[in-house]
């Protein structure tokens, strides 16, 4: 019978100290790796070292994915690969700690400024379109997958990357991710293309800009997202108006009618008046 993830993530803990420090300590589990906080090059510098723990083969190929579509992707803008290798009979990668996730900021304040969206959604649409050029699908961005730091939101969370690209479906075992995020196409099982992460992107945009996401029901979610636009919401500034309508764009249920390209859609958004 497999063990627990938690488990093997506590029995890794003296390997990963012996390894990295004694100051390593274990952060959090999930299904294709356990993170570890372990000292980095200065003392408030630490690094996560995420190890693959998972003794399913598919699992283990699914984090051995993740591991190379990272080591491919080099963006200021997306998480970094520093090292990889192997400790004990796991596989590992070592990257720089992320800043808190934007759904903690979102927790807490709800709404983000209009210059700070701005840049958040340049700074992520950015990296998905290097993603994209290198062939990568992110198929997972939501408020959880973004690192907001002083330098900057980077995006993370290469998981589902991995497993359409290994697999061309979500790998068994792991989690479905948060469907307020889904595109129309992901919804119904159709194939992806980076449309779909635009999509995704504007829904997190949408949410920041007004306060919540359009579609919080997801009982039916399929039907709503091919058949129902957002909610319009109403504002008071110009500039909020001109902002919703690049991201009423990224949010059209046709893929055929949304930017075609994540660059596209950066380009709307640096021609966005002040």
């Amino acid at each position: 019978m497999p063990r627990q993830p938690t488990l093997v993530a506590k029995d890794l803990l003296p390997t990963v100290q012996a390894e990295f420090g004694e100051a390593a300590r274990l952060d959090r589990v999930n299904g294709a790796f356990a993170a570890f906080q372990v000292p980095g090059p200065a003392p408030n510098e630490p690094l996560e070292l995420r190890v693959g723990w998972a003794e399913d083969p598919d699992l283990r190929s699914l984090f051995l994915a993740e591991v190379g579509i990272l080591r491919q992707l080099r963006h200021a803008n997306v998480i970094r690969l520093t090292r990889e290798g192997v400790l004990g009979e796991y596989p590992y990668y070592l990257t720089s700690r992320p800043a808190p996730p934007l759904s903690d900021r979102l927790w807490s304040d709800r709404r983000l400024p209009v210059v700070e969206l701005v840049s958040l959604i340049g700074d992520i649409a950015g990296a998905l379109g290097y993603c994209h050029q290198n062939g990568v699908v992110h198929a997972d961005v939501n408020p959880r997958q973004i690192a907001c730091g002083r330098d900057g939101a980077v995006l993370d969370g290469f998981g589902r990357a991995a497993s359409f690209r290994l697999f061309g479906y979500l790998a068994e075992g792991m989690a479905l991710g948060n469907p307020t995020y889904f595109s129309p196409e992901l919804c119904a099982g159709e194939p992806l293309d980076g449309r779909s992460d635009i999509y995704s992107l504007g829904i997190i945009a949408y949410q920041c800009l007004t306060g919540a996401p359009p579609f919080l029901d997801a009982r039916d979610l399929v039907r709503v997202r091919l058949e129902e636009d957002p909610p319009t919401p109403i504002f008071t500034s110009m500039r909020e108006k001109r902002l919703y309508g690049i991201v009423r764009k990224m949010l059209a249920r046709d893929r055929e009618t949304r930017y075609e390209s994540a660059e596209a859609c950066l380009s709307a958004l640096e021609d966005l008046p002040e």
